[in-house]
C-alpha cells in the first residue's frame, strides 16, 4: 500500500469534516481565511501541517478555502 493510500481519510471522517465546513456557512462554496482560521487553530496541528492544509485548500490562491466535491 502506498503512503498516499495510507493517508486517505475514511468516509466517516470526510462526512465529519464536511459538516464542520458547512457549519461555517461558506459562500459560493468558499470560506474566508478568517472563517477557517479558528477551526484550523483548534485542530492543534503544528504550523507546518496547517500551512500544508491551507495550501491545499486555497485552490485558487485567493485566501479562501474551497469545498471539495464529494
Amino acid at each position: 500500500m502506498s503512503s498516499a493510500q495510507q493517508e486517505r481519510i475514511t468516509e466517516d471522517e470526510q462526512r465529519k469534516y464536511w459538516e464542520i465546513f458547512s457549519a461555517l456557512n461558506p459562500v459560493n462554496g468558499y470560506l474566508t481565511g478568517f472563517q477557517a482560521k479558528t477551526v484550523l487553530e483548534n485542530s492543534q496541528l503544528d504550523n507546518a501541517q496547517l500551512e500544508a492544509i491551507w495550501d491545499l485548500a486555497d485552490v485558487d490562491n485567493g485566501s479562501q478555502t474551497a469545498s471539495i466535491p464529494h
